[in-house]
């Protein structure tokens, strides 16, 4: 690995560990992950279930339950393990689409942007859903087209709306029949399990996904909506640097 980026990756890891130690708050959708991990865990005997979730992230968060460990530790360990992959992932693919020097920047930029940093410690689906989403454009890249929908599929199971990557992926392999027929067994390879899980248990394979999106219409999702210029602002705010990539894309 190169040493810059093994530095990179070195000083984010140590300045995440120490902003755990100061921000222990769970969230209430991470206290769900938890209680959905448990309940996997214990076969139903405790914690709870909210079928409208992806299943990947409780099932990795259930491996704490089952061998007696701190469940929320485990799950900061997995989350920071997923974001230096992220950082490390944008790095390789920056640097292979562009230079070393872009990758470096891009690397640093994406690693201490507070959105994405504070989101470490949230054992929310985000950022392992995001390392899946680059696995699949690193293999996709590569032109592997099988490994490509087997993480389109893993990062699908972690937060539906990154289904999305098999269409647009899959409109860049239609060219060709091999690669989107290779595509779509990653993925069905990998999903099977969950829609299989889905019948068993409520009936149909993907009625549930319809009713996940009809309750968000009720959740009280809509007291966060904003105007679309205001999360131009919003950007900006997260990292002052995005402001450069006005002009870098008008002048690319």
């Amino acid at each position: 690995m190169d040493k810059k980026i093994f530095t990179v990756l070195l000083f984010s890891l140590v300045t995440r560990v120490i902003y755990l130690f100061f921000d222990k708050n769970i969230w209430w959708d991470a206290a769900v992950y938890l209680a959905m991990g448990e309940h996997i865990a214990t076969f139903g005997q405790l914690g709870f279930w909210e079928p409208i979730r992806p299943l990947l992230w409780p099932f990795l968060l259930s491996y704490a339950f089952l061998f007696e460990l701190n469940p929320i530790i485990l799950g900061h360990i997995f989350s920071t393990f997923f974001s230096l992959g992220v950082i490390y992932l944008t790095y390789f693919i920056a640097k292979k689409l562009f230079n070393e020097q872009t990758a470096l920047l891009s690397s640093i930029l994406l690693s201490f942007t507070w959105i994405f940093f504070l989101f470490n410690a949230r054992l929310y689906t985000e950022i392992p859903a995001v390392f899946f989403g680059l696995c699949a454009y690193y293999f996709f890249l590569q032109e592997k087209h099988f490994e490509t929908g087997l993480c389109i599929g893993l990062a699908f199971l972690t937060k539906f709306p990154m289904g999305i990557l098999l269409v647009i992926l899959g409109l860049f392999s239609i060219r060709k029949i091999k690669n989107t027929f290779y595509l779509l067994a990653g993925f069905i390879l990998i999903t099977v399990p969950y829609f299989m899980f889905n019948y068993l248990a409520y009936g149909s394979p993907i009625e549930i996904l319809f009713f996940a999106q009809e309750f968000l219409k009720y959740a009280g999702i809509w007291i966060f909506q904003e105007p679309w210029w205001w999360y131009l602002f919003a950007l900006i705010k997260e990292n002052v640097l995005f402001f450069f990539a006005i002009p870098g894309t008008v002048f690319a």
